[in-house]
């Protein structure tokens, strides 16, 4: 296995964060602030798996009050009552657009800061064309689930990345809907291969996609920054699965 063999990573970052080298195992080796050996002072680190990525799936003052509609937060019962609406009449009577700047506030739940500067990236691409980025609404407009596809990062391929769904709305097919909406992008666009990269630390994805029909195609450590619990800056280092799918013509 060899890091770089894909010039991604899961973050979407800058592709030279993908070829960084590596220490073999969890036991890391130590990485100057700006990703080369010998310059900089170290910045932090923590292994594939780390506890200290809990903030990924920890919460803010606002998260806790994370769907207003008229000046009202949208509390456990409502969310109960559109699970149970998603589960009896499926996923489609949720709304898939364009994810914008305004709604990033509402996708902290997604990641911390890291992660959200990552994704403010990425919608500075959209206008060129390089990048689709698309949400699944709630009845109020909020955002439920998140991912893009990048245009870019492989020749003749489309890359789905920073797919995410709000724990609350899990295991209700959502995934499945925001997958199939980002192909149908790529299949617009002339694109007969879809491919995306599941952290193995975090198989429960995989399964997903396998039943969407992606195959393996490879392994590769990658890296991005992320944010501590303390608030201070990290690097998460990931062995990822990377996945495959011959798009079908419509």
């Amino acid at each position: 296995m060899t890091a770089g063999a894909h010039l991604w990573n899961e973050a979407g970052a800058d592709p030279k964060e993908a070829m960084m080298p590596y220490a073999r195992g969890r036991k890391l080796a130590t990485f100057p602030q700006n990703g080369v050996r010998g310059q900089g002072r170290p910045s932090r680190q923590i292994g594939v798996g780390d506890p200290g990525m809990r903030w990924r799936f920890g919460g803010s003052q606002r998260d806790s009050e994370w769907m207003r509609e008229g000046g009202a937060v949208w509390d456990a019962s409502d969310t109960a009552q559109l699970r149970t609406a998603i589960a009896s009449q499926g996923p489609t009577i949720l709304t898939i657009d364009e994810l914008t700047e305004a709604d990033l506030p509402d996708i902290e739940w997604a990641g911390g800061p890291s992660h959200l500067r990552s994704v403010s990236k990425a919608l500075s691409r959209v206008p060129a064309g390089e990048v689709e980025y698309l949400v699944v609404r709630a009845p109020n407009g909020r955002p439920i689930a998140k991912g893009g596809v990048d245009y870019t990062a492989k020749t003749d391929v489309g890359l789905i990345w920073q797919v995410a769904t709000r724990e609350e709305f899990r295991s209700l097919g959502i995934g499945g809907l925001l997958i199939g909406e980002l192909e149908r992008r790529m299949q617009r666009r002339g694109l007969e291969v879809a491919m995306l990269s599941v952290d193995q630390a975090n198989p429960r994805p995989q399964r997903l996609y396998e039943r969407l029909g992606y195959g393996t195609d490879g392994e590769r450590l990658s890296r991005w920054e992320v944010t501590m619990l303390d608030g201070s800056s990290g690097w998460y280092d990931a062995v990822l699965t990377d996945l495959r799918k011959v798009l079908r013509s419509t």
